[in-house]
This record gives C-alpha cells, structure tokens and sequence, in this order.
C-alpha cells in the first residue's frame, strides 16, 4: 500500500465532497418522488 501523501489526501476529500454536492440534489428529489408516489398510493385525500 503506498503511502499517503497529505496533499492526497485532502485532494480524496475535496473530490468526494464535490461528488456528494453535486449528486444530493438528485438523490433528493428522487426521494421525494418515491414519498410522493407511496403517499399517493396509500390516500389521496392528503394534500401536500
């Protein structure tokens, strides 16, 4: 295993927080619609 290198390491963490920044939008909205979806299924007299 190679050693890692500070520099390395906080370049891994930035690219990983932009990944999670860049992803969360559609992540949300897909759940959303999923609870929206399972809502709907279960009553529709609920307005949201």
């Amino acid at each position: 295993m190679p050693h890692m290198t500070h520099q390395y390491q906080l370049g891994l963490a930035v690219l990983i927080i932009a990944f999670l920044f860049f992803y969360s939008p559609f992540a949300y909205a897909f759940l959303k619609i999923r609870q929206q979806h399972r809502n709907q299924n279960k009553s529709n007299n609920k307005a949201p």
